[in-house]
């Protein structure tokens, strides 16, 4: 296997990336070696200095440890990492990651959208909305706790067993014939109430990653609002980002 040298990433990331998912994927398991730089430098058909940086920042991460004269393994990690490139569900995330996730649901219950004081949901949701609290476990440990908003329309039809078994894109995209188009995120930092700190089995004002989005329909319709509430230490997010060339405004 090569890397893709017209690709506007760096060889080096490309082939961390590439260990990255081995590793994640089970393929090379914790303690088992990566493979000696010779073995990686003609497995990839990539230079000396290429494999030396892709090991340093596998290194940075701390995923891989390098015993000199022995190698480079494989550090067991129970971090999961989130690549913001395409639009996934989490069991989809954890399904591509190889690990093994359980759901808990705390909550569902429809409710008037006059109750909400502090999350303001999309006019097209109408008057009522679906409310779902549900815990994520990956090796039956809680790392996200999932708030989730859908529109009455879709969620009244919603059982508790397709929340048990299914991602509510998958219910959206299968049971209901509604096809994701796009969605809009945002993530930021903050401290774990109470009632998160008691659902996620952590102190309360413990760093969280919050993710909030908003998905919407091929036809710009609003069909799901989603809070995510991460455990900091559990859980990171990865996206890469290209400096485009670009044209001097100036003679």
């Amino acid at each position: 296997m090569s890397m893709n040298k017209e690709s506007s990433m760096p060889l080096y990331i490309q082939l961390a990336e590439t260990i990255k998912e081995e590793i994640h994927q089970g393929i090379i398991k914790a303690g088992e070696t990566i493979g000696s730089q010779r073995t990686l430098e003609k497995r990839f058909d990539v230079s000396t200095v290429t494999v030396r940086r892709a090991i340093q920042l596998l290194k940075n991460e701390e995923l891989v440890i390098t015993n000199h004269g022995k190698g480079t393994f494989a550090k067991p990690t129970n971090k999961v990492e989130q690549n913001l490139v395409h639009l996934q569900s989490f069991s989809e995330i954890m399904q591509e990651q190889g690990l093994e996730s359980a759901t808990q649901i705390k909550k569902m219950k429809i409710q008037p959208v006059v109750n909400l004081k502090e999350n303001i949901l999309p006019l097209e949701f109408g008057e009522r909305y679906l409310h779902i609290e549900r815990v994520h476990l990956v090796d039956q440990k809680p790392i996200a706790l999932a708030v989730i908003y859908v529109p009455a329309y879709i969620g009244e039809k919603i059982t508790i067993e397709d929340l048990k078994n299914h991602s509510i894109y998958w219910l959206l995209e299968n049971k209901f014939k509604i096809v994701i188009g796009k969605a809009e995120q945002t993530i930021e930092a903050c401290p774990a109430n109470s009632l998160v700190a008691e659902l996620l089995n952590a102190d309360e004002n413990t760093p969280l990653l919050k993710a909030e989005r908003i998905s919407f329909s091929t036809e710009d319709l609003p069909v799901e609002k989603i809070e995510f509430y991460y455990l900091h230490s559990a859980y990171s997010f990865r996206i890469f980002l290209n400096r485009a060339d670009q044209m001097s405004m100036w003679p």
